[in-house]
């Protein structure tokens, strides 16, 4: 397993603009309506965020969530009628 020191060096973890720092060195994110707030060394609910030294980063930056072979002009179109 890798420790979270050695994360920094990875290309998919990026600070992320979107926390404010609290006492204590923790983080709240703001990336969703959750609000996490963690600790130093911690991650989020989603575990997708990681407090590293009261820096938020994000740890799957630029990772795919979902793949799709066909391309996205063929799939049946909806309409939405007011």
């Amino acid at each position: 397993m890798i420790e979270l020191s050695e994360l920094k060096g990875l290309p998919v973890v990026k600070e992320s603009p979107l926390y404010e720092k609290a006492r204590g060195g923790r983080v709240r994110c703001l990336v969703c309506a959750r609000g996490c707030l963690i600790p130093e060394g911690g991650r989020g609910f989603c575990k997708t965020r990681v407090n590293l030294d009261g820096r938020l980063y994000t740890i799957v930056y630029g990772d795919l969530s979902a793949v799709e072979s066909r391309p996205i002009e063929s799939w049946a179109r909806l309409e939405l009628s007011l």
